[in-house]
């Protein structure tokens, strides 16, 4: 993601903000606000201030030509989806693991719940109480099977078990908590770039296709829609949520914007796209929709776009009046750049 390009001159109050952060600082400030796994320590309102002033001016979305697609450019509306119909495998993904302190604490807990019910199962009163009294009650679980079985389960096979038997509960904890966040919120994705070659290719239909633009920076603070839109941080590691459930399993109240997190988090690898997200909290068993988005500013016609997909898309910008651009690839550089083909 880029610099922002430029210089703020919102009021607040009778002063204006003419310095801006570079995004380095910027999205860390953003980070500390949002990314802590104590509720009382996330700053949502902060947050939403603090991007406020970051939003790009100029913002588009890359689609293929047919009828859905121009039935949002007719309408001003943005197609939102769950991350499971996204390309990116990763997309709203996020990994945990537990500590062994949290792991002993639960297992400690539920042999007091247990004890506390007068139920031990296969546990002695006495045995129970060992369990109680140590730091380690897996390892201490572990050499009571020993005794109890006169050796034939050793000690620090059980205890190897336990720890691989957690290791594969967590695996799939981890599996299908992000299946139901994939499902959750509805996301649109919009990019910084008009002219990214790879983006033409892979969302617009191998360049046939066409480009909204947006300008979001103009809509004020309280509006839904710069509330609900958020950049894309890029990273080199799934976002580690650990510290989110560890709070929530150790009696703390864990931060309620995981999921969003979770959708603004991606891998470098897709760093180009320079992208911001639209991001509605929804159900994992809500449809996909059609959101009322702000009015199209402009449309950019695909470079190999045929002469009929590229004459409907010329009534369409007469009919809203906005200017219509045709993207020409160079002769001499991998590059391209908008010219105009209809102006109102």
């Amino acid at each position: 993601m880029q610099t922002a390009q430029r210089i703020d001159t919102k009021t607040f109050g009778s002063k204006v903000r003419l310095a801006l952060m570079d995004d380095e600082e910027w999205l860390h400030k953003l980070r500390e606000y949002f990314f802590s796994p104590k509720l009382e320590e996330v700053k949502v309102n902060e947050a939403i201030v603090l991007k406020y002033d970051y939003i790009p001016k100029r913002l588009f979305k890359y689609r293929q030509y047919g009828e859905y697609a121009l039935e949002n450019l007719k309408n001003n509306t943005l197609w939102c989806d769950s991350a499971n119909g996204f390309n990116d495998p990763y997309d709203t993904s996020i990994h945990f693991e537990y500590s062994q302190v949290t792991l002993e604490k639960q297992l400690f807990k539920s042999i007091e719940e247990q004890g506390a019910n007068g139920v031990y199962q296969f546990l002695s009163k006495n045995e129970f109480e060992m369990l109680k009294n140590t730091d380690e009650p897996t390892r201490v679980l572990a050499e009571i099977a020993e005794q109890q079985t006169n050796g034939r389960l050793p000690a620090d096979k059980v205890y190897a078990f336990l720890k691989r038997n957690t290791l594969q509960e967590s695996e799939e904890m981890n599996l299908e908590f992000n299946r139901v966040l994939k499902l959750g919120y509805k996301m649109c994705s919009l990019s910084q770039r008009n002219d990214s070659m790879l983006m033409w290719s892979h969302y617009s239909d191998e360049h046939t296709g066409f480009v909204m633009e947006y300008d979001f920076s103009g809509l004020p603070n309280e509006n839904i829609l710069t509330r609900m839109l958020w950049p894309v941080i890029y990273d080199n590691q799934l976002f580690d949520a650990s510290a989110f459930f560890e709070e929530g399993l150790n009696g703390g109240m864990s931060s309620n914007m995981l999921a969003i997190i979770a959708s603004i988090h991606k891998a470098k690898d897709w760093s180009y796209e320079q992208e911001w997200r639209l991001i509605l909290p929804r159900g994992p068993n809500e449809p996909s929709l059609n959101y009322p988005g702000p009015k199209v500013k402009a449309i950019y016609v695909g470079a190999l776009s045929p002469g009929n997909y590229e004459h409907d898309l010329i009534e369409i910008g007469q009919s809203k009046k906005i200017p219509v651009y045709k993207m020409h690839l160079s002769q001499r550089e991998f590059k391209m750049s908008p010219k105009v083909l209809y102006e109102p």
